[in-house]
């Protein structure tokens, strides 16, 4: 699926498939072990310790200074859909490169699931500013991806890899080449639902 520069952007995916303590460790069946952050230091320790599978997001802005660095099956999910934003920060400045996540799993059929967060705030050139995804199986559930810039796919660039999306909502990204989305393996793609916002060129 690729927009052009002119085409809009804002488009709704809907599922096609049917006080918290910081740092709590639990152990879920499914995903192996289980563990409850609340700042950006304990979300990276979380990704770097192999054995966590299921990081679990604390309500609150977690405002990043480095691209979040994906590299193994995992799921990140927030404690409550729509109240964990990952903000890059530098969507209005352009003064610094960076993406807001980067999925780049050593196994090409490693799954990542990304649940109930908000993407903002990226910037990328020559890719995406809101998710680049390079290698793994990606699933994004009840994600909304907004305010990210970048020359191809501004908000979810996906050059080889398979997305899926279940009820995201992905508006308001600027790129040369796809303002929304440039992911040619996209999975469970759906016709806009909400005002259109025009794909706009990077200065």
């Amino acid at each position: 699926l690729r927009k052009s520069a002119h085409a809009a952007d804002a488009f709704s995916l809907p599922s096609l498939e049917m006080s918290p303590q910081p740092m709590a460790i639990m152990h879920d069946r499914r995903r192996g072990l289980q563990q409850r952050v609340s700042d950006v230091a304990s979300l990276e320790s979380a990704l770097a310790e192999t054995s966590v599978g299921h990081i679990i997001l604390s309500p609150g802005t977690y405002f990043l200074t480095a691209v979040l660095r994906v590299t193994r099956a995992v799921t990140i999910e927030a404690a409550v859909s729509g109240d964990a934003t990952l903000d890059a920060q530098v969507c209005c400045t352009g003064s610094t490169n960076r993406s807001v996540i980067k999925v780049n799993t050593a196994q090409a059929t490693a799954t990542v699931e990304l649940i109930g967060l908000r993407i903002t705030g990226g910037f990328n050139s020559p890719y995406a500013g809101g998710l680049e995804i390079r290698r793994g199986h990606v699933t994004l559930s009840q994600v909304h991806v907004y305010n990210n810039r970048g020359t191809v796919g501004g908000g979810v660039y996906a050059p080889t890899s398979t997305v899926t999306f279940q009820g995201c909502h992905i508006h308001s990204n600027h790129g040369l080449t796809g303002g929304g989305v440039v992911a040619p393996c996209l999975l469970s793609p759906s016709a806009a639902s909400d005002p259109p916002s025009r794909s706009t060129p990077v200065a």
